[in-house]
């Protein structure tokens, strides 16, 4: 994958955080029961929006993804957690 490639030269191995399983589409909203089927009906291909992960639910990666940033965030001293 080239952002694992790009991290490790621009030496950011120890901020980079990989989530296995996710794909481009992951951080956008859940889609909405019937989403798949009227992505699919309008836009040829559309429904790769609604498309599973393959690990964990799209809200858990969401739920991990907040936790890592307001830890960050914390530790920063930015955010009081």
């Amino acid at each position: 994958m080239q952002i694992d490639y790009l991290a490790e030269q621009l030496k950011l191995t120890d901020r980079y955080i990989k989530m296995d399983g996710a794909h481009h589409f992951t951080y956008l909203q859940e889609c909405k029961p019937f989403g798949y089927y009227l992505l699919m009906a309008v836009e040829r291909g559309g429904q790769v929006l609604c498309k599973s992960e393959e690990n964990q639910s799209r809200r858990s990666y969401h739920q991990d993804t907040t936790s890592v940033i307001v830890n960050f965030l914390a530790n920063q001293g930015i955010l009081a957690q």
